[in-house]
């Protein structure tokens, strides 16, 4: 399977506890549920996979929110930007992330933001 999302990946962000429970920021929490929301109607309905996966994923940033210099937290690291992603996937694509035993993650800065992903089948 093979996407491109039109969406400007977010970082995950680190869990913020209040009474004892873990809560995504609500950034993170956005950008998953409406990742999930673009992939599940690119998948057009079909069956969530069970075996192991590989899976790469390119994201692309956009270049006008970065022009006056990048760093690397504005940009993000590629372990939180892939947390975010595979998060989001996860009862969308597959059941759960420990399905996957080969992971590519890439980031570059673009005109127009997106997440390329491509899972396959092991």
């Amino acid at each position: 399977m093979k996407f491109t999302i039109p969406i400007d990946a977010v970082p995950q962000g680190r869990p913020r506890f209040y009474n004892g429970v873990a809560t995504d920021p609500a950034r993170s929490r956005h950008f998953k549920k409406d990742f999930a929301t673009l992939v599940k109607v690119m998948k057009r309905g079909a069956n969530i996979l069970t075996g192991l996966l590989k899976v790469e994923i390119k994201v692309y940033r956009q270049k006008s929110r970065f022009k006056d210099g990048l760093t690397d937290n504005q940009f993000g690291d590629v372990d939180n930007l892939a947390k975010g992603i595979l998060d989001a996937c996860k009862g969308v694509l597959w059941v759960d992330d420990r399905q996957i035993t080969d992971l590519h993650i890439t980031k570059n800065l673009a005109d127009e933001p997106r997440v390329e992903l491509s899972v396959e089948m092991i």
